[in-house]
């Protein structure tokens, strides 16, 4: 048995998103075979660090930090004490968003496990868009190239002016002095220094793969019996098109899937599109649910037809396709990021290139007119969930090999920068 440490400067629970119910599951299922707590910031300013009002089923330890002491080179000390006095085996380095390759940096000496759920601090805007101010694909590397370093950072800088209610990431990057030239260095050595890296898809594994080898692609899992579907209705006609995600976020695609929609309707479909955002309201052929927590989102699934992912950034994984599938919808996804790797195009779903709309009508127009199609690709994709997704199936095939070795706790050494 080893003792972990998970790191995680952005925990709270109930979850706000996918990541967070990852390193939850993650954490609970090691913590059957291992001593596993939980280290996050008490931190609430812009975001609800370190509250936990229903029991996350692993031990947390909350470091308290008033705002004039939330600097990263605080954060980064006080966390590395912290686990010392914990005297881990393994360090689990988790979600950080700016604050990341400090709290790294501070863990040198010590075996490290360095988790890319988002594209954090490999693309300085946001959690990582890699996608420019007129939603195109970004390949830029601001980690090599003073050119491509300053088109990066004033890309950052126009999306943070241009969204001031997000005090949880301009207060980091302001702090986490991003715009520095010594930042991207410290970025490289935090990825070249880890032990070994977690991501979760081929897009993050290329742009990791060029400074640390040992990168793994493991897929994040799914409750397959909270997620699971009704019986079967013997008048079955779909109808109902869900998008759980937020409306109000470009990079998410909802503007695509309600011009696909709204063509259906004019061609006289009868149908309905749910979408998980707040207020509750109807809005014509829209209906908007408010936001669920697990259960009632997976009630919401059991109701609806076919589900819709249609991000148009290179979505990290895409859990809400694994929630659909999981509770036998068929799913349409686009071809980026980790959704590609999810479905089998034609056999649980489709998958439709990015804001094609047309397509995307197209597809949806098959599934609403082929109930049979409907049923046998939410069969396949539930089929995929139990023998795939499931997250003891996650842990027995991904994380246990990794955190049951046995060697010295002697830490990577980095490569040449």
């Amino acid at each position: 048995m080893s003792r972990i440490a998970i790191v995680d400067l952005l925990f709270n629970w109930p979850p706000d998103g996918g990541a967070r119910t990852d390193i939850r599951q993650v954490a609970v299922g090691l913590s059957r075979e291992h001593d596993v707590v939980l280290f996050c910031p008490d931190y609430r300013l812009g975001f609800p660090r370190g509250r936990t009002v229903e029991d996350p089923g692993v031990a947390v330890h909350r470091v308290g930090f008033r705002d004039i002491e939330f600097f990263p080179w605080v954060v980064a000390k006080r966390m590395r004490f912290a686990v010392e006095r914990y005297r881990p085996d393994w360090v689990f380095i988790a979600d950080g968003w700016y604050y990341k390759p400090y709290v790294m940096a501070a863990m040198e000496g010590l075996r490290t496990v360095l988790r890319f759920y988002a594209h954090e601090t490999i693309c300085p805007k946001s959690h990582g868009h890699f996608m420019d101010r007129f939603l195109r694909p970004c390949e830029r590397n601001w980690l090599e190239g003073w050119d491509d370093f300053l088109a990066c950072v004033n890309c950052a800088w126009r999306w943070i002016v241009k969204h001031p209610g997000v005090l949880h990431f301009r207060i980091p990057f302001v702090r986490g002095l991003v715009f520095l030239p010594h930042y991207p260095r410290l970025v490289k050595h935090a990825i070249s220094s880890a032990g070994t890296i977690i991501c979760y898809n081929d897009y993050q594994a290329s742009k990791l793969g060029r400074y640390n080898a040992n990168v793994h692609m493991i897929p994040s899992g799914i409750d397959a019996s909270t997620f699971h579907p009704e019986a079967p209705q013997s008048n079955y006609r779909p109808r109902n098109i869900f998008m759980a995600g937020r409306r109000g976020d470009p990079l998410k695609g909802y503007d695509v899937l309600f011009a696909a929609c709204a063509s259906l309707v004019q061609r006289g479909y009868d149908i309905r599109l749910f979408v998980t955002e707040g207020p509750k309201r109807t809005e014509g052929f829209v209906t908007y649910t408010g936001w669920l927590d697990q259960n009632g989102l997976a009630r919401l699934y059991r109701q609806m037809d076919i589900c819709v992912v249609p991000s148009v950034w290179q979505e990290p994984f895409g859990i809400v396709a694994l929630e659909a599938m999981a509770s036998a919808k068929p799913v349409i996804v686009t071809r980026v990021g980790g959704l590609q790797r999810i479905v089998s195009d034609g056999v649980d779903g489709f998958i439709v290139e990015p804001f094609n709309v047309q397509k995307l009508a197209e597809k949806l127009a098959r599934l609403v007119g082929d109930p049979q199609l409907c049923s046998s690709m939410g069969e396949a994709g539930r089929q995929k969930v139990l023998d795939n997704y499931q997250w003891e199936t996650i842990l027995e095939r991904y994380y246990r090999p990794i955190f049951a070795r046995t060697e010295s706790a002697r830490p990577r050494q980095p490569t040449s920068l």
